[in-house]
């Protein structure tokens, strides 16, 4: 395990990630708060360091004991200061997706909420304050679906914009016409593709399969002969059985 160093001139958002890692080795060490006073002292370097040793000895007269809060609260008033603060709460207040996916606005979501605890300290208050920071359309889903708890927001989220990224990335249909087996300049056989017709499905005492398909449309005219759909010329003209295909007797 790693114990974190501060000099002072990493800047506010640092103190605030090294008291954290800290007490976060703190509870795994389960240390008293006398051994907390002494690991801090001992974690500060350089310029953190000797602003710290000068500080002590004009007032540790004042305390009968030095308490971690007590340091932690001296450190962070001279690292952290409440100008500071106060501003990175008005961006967190004003933060927004924009341009980030989901997964971008929710890590800076998280990253910018520690500077104000005050916002998000119930999760539905979370959920309102990440919900209200997305883009309009997937603010407008998300807020159809109710109060969500921040993780099923993040997911409500994260999945509509899949949904739209696939939706606009997908490759638009091509509308081929059917081929026609009409000999060469005949009109009979020709038709061309109307996506605004219905299909044929069932027009013929069965279901065309084809009438399945969206884009799928019969490419022959209905005869005027024999009434069936089919190319070139029409058999029943030549006395041609259409099931057996021979001449002298019709089906």
């Amino acid at each position: 395990m790693t114990q974190p160093n501060f000099t002072g001139v990493e800047g506010p958002q640092a103190v605030a990630e090294w008291i954290r890692q800290l007490e976060q080795n703190f509870d795994l060490l389960q240390c008293t708060d006398a051994q907390k006073v002494v690991c801090g002292r001992y974690m500060l370097k350089g310029d953190a360091a000797l602003w710290w040793s000068g500080y002590w000895r004009l007032r540790q007269a004042e305390f009968n004991a030095l308490t971690w809060d007590h340091m932690k609260e001296v450190i962070m008033e001279k690292y952290y200061p409440q100008s500071y603060r106060m501003r990175m709460e008005r961006a967190f207040w004003d933060l927004t997706q924009g341009t980030c996916t989901v997964e971008e606005y929710e890590r800076e979501f998280t990253r910018m909420s520690a500077f104000a605890p005050h916002m998000v300290d119930t999760d539905l208050k979370k959920a309102h304050k990440f919900r209200d920071g997305l883009n309009q359309t997937l603010r407008i889903h998300v807020a159809s679906q109710g109060n969500l708890s921040f993780d099923e927001t993040v997911i409500q989220a994260t999945q509509l914009e899949s949904y739209q990224t696939l939706n606009v990335s997908a490759p638009s249909a091509q509308l081929v016409q059917p081929i026609s087996s009409a000999p060469p300049g005949s009109s009979s056989g020709k038709r061309k593709f109307d996506s605004h017709r219905d299909n044929r499905k069932g027009k013929r005492g069965g279901n065309d399969r084809r009438g399945d398909h969206p884009f799928a449309r019969d490419p022959f005219l209905k005869c005027r002969n024999c009434g069936r759909y089919h190319p070139g010329e029409c058999w029943y003209t030549q006395r041609v059985c259409f099931n057996c295909m021979k001449t002298g007797h019709f089906f």
